[in-house]
């Protein structure tokens, strides 16, 4: 019965989480594609110049399902996380397939910063 309850309250935090960032999704304020792909440290750089970050990959899908990214949603684009185990790479949203996996920080790819 007690891995049941642990269970059942890991299942409705991972939920609420998500449930929480779908409702916000709305709320983010998407900046306009950064110039050319660029490496993951670079569009970091330039979201932070501008006041603003990378998304989780949680708050891109989450806006790619409730449309607020229609207008541009294809290809790949960073976000703000970081591979657990492995410091030469972080992860990214692709469109086309509408799932997130990690590539290497080096990779000149697509990004829009948010607030």
């Amino acid at each position: 019965m007690k891995t049941f309850k642990i269970k059942t309250a890991l299942l409705l935090a991972i939920l609420t989480s998500f449930w929480s960032a779908y409702l916000n999704a709305g709320e983010l304020k998407w900046s306009d594609e950064l110039p050319g792909r660029v490496d993951w440290a670079e569009s970091s750089l330039q979201c932070q110049e501008k006041g603003m970050r990378l998304p989780l990959r949680k708050e891109i899908e989450a806006a790619h399902k409730a449309g607020t990214t229609s207008a541009w949603d294809y290809g790949l684009y960073w976000t703000s996380e970081e591979h657990e185990t492995n410091t030469e790479r972080a992860y990214v949203f692709n469109f086309d397939f509408k799932s997130a996996y990690d590539t290497r920080k080096s990779d000149k790819i697509n990004a829009r910063c948010v607030k």
